[in-house]
């Protein structure tokens, strides 16, 4: 199955997330910030992996531990530097001869490039439609991220509003505070309002009856 959805990915039923990052080993902005501070673990293991010279442009490789599949797919050698679609092809290749060996069941990708990689997005959605079109044993999400926030980030941002009220008028997705909030604060930020959310779901699952 090949769905286009205005959801973000972390908002999907998908097993496997797809994280852009670069070669050098940095997550500091975007979407690749987000899986950063979310999985720590992971980004420990991609940091090494790139000091060791293995993450490379297209040949996105597969994190997992027992909660979670992460494919990260570089888009950009440096992190400043623009994606080239021609790179996100070479690693969508990849993923279309590797996901059965990789045993993925189902994955949800961004928009690959599109963000800070300063790709056109109605390109990148024919590119990743080709791509996917034949693929019939595996559950492929689209991700615009084009709607209001909801599951986790809405959770997280509750909590905060609660906490700075001013800021309900001022901002309408979390990653909005990175245009008002050093990266420190936000970064911390971001820590505290993701930590409620993950207890709060902790005592809600402790309370149902078993």
């Amino acid at each position: 199955m090949l769905q286009i959805t205005p959801k973000n990915l972390f908002n999907t039923d998908a097993k496997c997330l797809v994280n852009p990052v670069n070669t050098q080993g940095v997550m500091g902005a975007g979407l690749a910030l987000d899986f950063r501070l979310k999985h720590p673990k992971m980004f420990n293991h991609y940091k090494q992996q790139c000091q060791q010279n293995q993450v490379h442009i297209g040949k996105p490789y597969l994190y997992q531990d027992t909660h979670i599949q992460i494919l990260n797919f570089p888009t950009k050698t440096y992190w400043a530097q623009e994606s080239q679609i021609e790179w996100v092809e070479q690693g969508l290749d990849h993923f279309v001869q590797n996901y059965r060996t990789w045993n993925i069941k189902s994955i949800a990708f961004p928009m690959l490039g599109t963000g800070l990689g300063g790709l056109d997005s109605t390109k990148i959605e024919i590119l990743m439609l080709d791509k996917f079109k034949n693929l019939d044993d595996i559950t492929i999400f689209i991700c615009k991220d084009s709607e209001e926030p909801q599951g986790t980030e809405l959770e997280m941002l509750n909590y905060l509003f609660e906490s700075q009220p001013k800021l309900k008028n001022t901002i309408k997705r979390f990653r909005d505070l990175q245009k008002i909030k050093s990266k420190f604060e936000y970064e911390n930020l971001f820590l505290e309002m993701y930590s409620k959310t993950k207890e709060y779901s902790i005592r809600k699952d402790q309370s149902q009856p078993k």
